[in-house]
């Protein structure tokens, strides 16, 4: 039976990846340095959801390999506003920085020291970085009244 003249069913449409099959072909891709097709995996996945994280992450990443340091910068700045949190991203935009935008660097590893990660000490902290880790180190533990 030729394309033309097969019926189209939900069995026969394309099916999409599960986030387990992207993560394991975006690791075998980035493993092999095969950053090209990764980045085209990647981006063909946030063309049906942009608002993944995980997936910009990995893009970020790629940009990176790639020797795209603006571009990963850009991506991992994006995830650490919407998720101010995400103590990976965090590291890997600390990282991105390096000691040619010092100022990037540090304001970005005071905020890793924050969420309650260990830094580089011969990066100087402020004092008041120490007051925030320790309340935002009693909030995570349920104890502000102490």
């Amino acid at each position: 039976m030729s394309m033309s003249k097969m019926k189209t069913t939900p069995s026969n449409y394309p099916r999409s990846l599960s986030c387990d099959t992207l993560n394991l072909i975006f690791n075998a891709c980035f493993d092999c340095k095969e950053y090209r097709f990764a980045r085209q995996l990647v981006l063909s996945w946030l063309s049906v959801y942009p608002g993944d994280l995980a997936a910009n992450a990995m893009l970020a990443k790629v940009f990176i390999a790639e020797g795209k340091i603006g571009q990963g910068i850009q991506v991992y700045e994006k995830i650490c506003c919407i998720d101010p949190e995400d103590i990976v991203s965090m590291k890997a935009l600390a990282m991105a920085y390096g000691p040619s935008q010092l100022e990037e660097y540090k304001r970005t590893l005071i905020s890793v020291y924050i969420l309650g990660q260990r830094v580089d000490p011969s990066i100087g902290m402020p004092g008041w970085s120490t007051i925030l880790r320790n309340a935002r180190k009693a909030l995570v533990e349920d104890k502000l009244d102490q």
